[in-house]
């Protein structure tokens, strides 16, 4: 066994420094031996993560046990304790793996390791192939448990996914290593306990070569899986443009390209999408009578409809300092979001050749005197257009495409009549074209924030 991990861990690159995760059970402190048993040039600097769950009666005894270890061998050992008042009361086994590796990820950080070592063998492999067969879901998850992979700030290796369990108590027996037995892999309540128990030795009793089979079809699902993704992101590269992904290129693909090219625009914005959640999702981009709409799918997340474009994005907060209505005064600016502001100066005050202008209209001096104010859109709003007509402000968004976020970020410049005179960014009214006559006229400036006057 010796000799077959060696080669395994140089063909690995032969890492200098690691984390090993250590349970004290058999199949940690072999991986942990192991490794001290390398040669000189491949063996590396070993740090121990171990984590107390409390959630038996011997972990005292066996926490005593490893920092004895740790102590004997000159090892460093991280090790964290989880309290029992922080024990979930349903999913244990879950949130246990989540605190796991959170505190594996921040050992690796702080103590400076690029790789973490488990001690995952090829009997869990099989296992966790069983179980997510019977749970059901994404064929993904039936590559299994990776021989390698990112994590954190560095790499996640299990060396022992070769080797079997057996394989493994017989190098501890023979190399007389100590180990502790959890009780709790004998209780059936929980359901690998019932998998490892009951299923897998009827499929080894048909077919002693069961696990290695297991393993095979994982491997060949995963490089099919790779050939896949590499025409799903071809497939998601037409989408994109500038503004997201366009929904008429996805509603031409073929139907067996719609989910996986959905998912894989949803996973490069830490968006992994359920079920449920992708049906939802297709209905909208296929309803031609909802031209826009949101889902929410958790965790400050949604997925968004625009029009002839989809994104998922984060839930923006409300920013509460802007107000929904200012009364504008000459000479001062005014800011309407984090890139616009807006001021009224005399016409020959202003450059109109200032490139950080974006747009203006002019207006009777009379008007800006009496009072102009900035206010979000109310519900029938009109602005005046040509030949004495009206023309509603919903209409004009409608035309234009607008989104929803940014019809209700909208600003209207309003005169003491109440007549919209700027639907700013989108129409002007009659009353803003500029005069023939000498009669004095103001300036209605758009610029970009971070610009002064001029």
């Amino acid at each position: 066994m010796n000799t077959k991990f060696e080669a395994q861990y140089r063909l690995l690159g032969s890492p200098k420094k690691v984390l090993v995760a250590v349970s004290t059970g058999v199949d940690s402190m072999v991986l942990l031996d192991l490794l001290r048993q390398l040669p000189n040039d491949s063996r590396p600097e070993i740090g121990i993560a171990y984590v107390d769950h409390q959630l038996r009666a011997q972990s005292q005894i066996e926490t005593e046990f490893i920092e004895k270890y740790c102590l004997e061998n000159q090892l460093k050992l991280y090790k964290k304790v989880w309290p029992v008042s922080e024990h979930g009361l349903k999913g244990i086994e879950n949130e246990a793996r989540k605190m796991r590796y959170a505190f594996f990820k921040q050992v690796m950080r702080s103590g400076d390791y690029p790789t973490l070592m488990t001690a995952h063998q090829s009997n869990d492999q099989i296992e966790t192939l069983v179980m997510k067969g019977i749970r059901g879901g994404d064929i993904r998850q039936l590559t299994g448990i990776s021989g390698i992979r990112s994590f954190g700030p560095g790499q996640l290796i299990r060396p022992l996914l070769s080797f079997s369990k057996q394989v493994i108590r017989q190098y501890a027996e023979k190399q007389g290593i100590p180990f502790f037995e959890d009780e709790t892999n004998q209780s059936t309540d929980f359901f690998r306990n019932r998998v490892r128990k009951e299923i897998i030795p009827k499929m080894l009793e048909n077919n002693q070569q069961a696990i290695e089979h297991a393993q095979t079809y994982a491997n060949q699902l995963s490089d099919l899986l790779e050939l896949v993704d590499e025409s799903v992101d071809e497939k998601v590269a037409v989408l994109k443009d500038k503004s997201g992904f366009q929904i008429k290129e996805w509603t031409i693909l073929a139907k067996k390209w719609q989910i996986p090219v959905l998912k894989k625009i949803a996973e490069s914005r830490d968006v992994f999408l359920k079920m449920d959640q992708i049906r939802q999702i297709t209905q909208l981009l296929m309803n031609p009578k909802k031209p826009q709409g949101k889902i929410d799918l958790g965790h400050d997340q949604q997925f968004v409809k625009q029009y002839e474009y989809m994104n998922f994005v984060k839930k923006e907060k409300k920013n509460d300092s802007t107000p929904e209505k200012m009364v504008v005064i000459k000479n001062i600016w005014f800011n309407l979001n984090k890139k616009e502001k807006i001021g009224v100066f005399n016409r020959d005050e202003i450059n109109l050749t200032d490139s950080d202008i974006l747009d203006y209209i002019f207006v009777d001096s009379l008007i800006v005197d009496e009072g102009l104010t900035l206010r979000r859109r109310l519900s029938g709003d009109f602005i005046s257009v040509t030949n004495g007509g009206n023309q509603k402000i919903k209409k004009i968004f409608i035309d234009q495409k607008v989104t929803k976020d940014d019809r209700n970020q909208a600003w209207l410049l309003e005169t003491n009549t109440k007549q919209i005179i700027w639907l700013i960014n989108y129409k002007k009214s009659e009353l803003s074209e500029p005069f023939e006559t000498d009669k004095i006229q103001d300036i209605i400036v758009l610029k970009k924030q971070g610009q002064g006057r001029g």
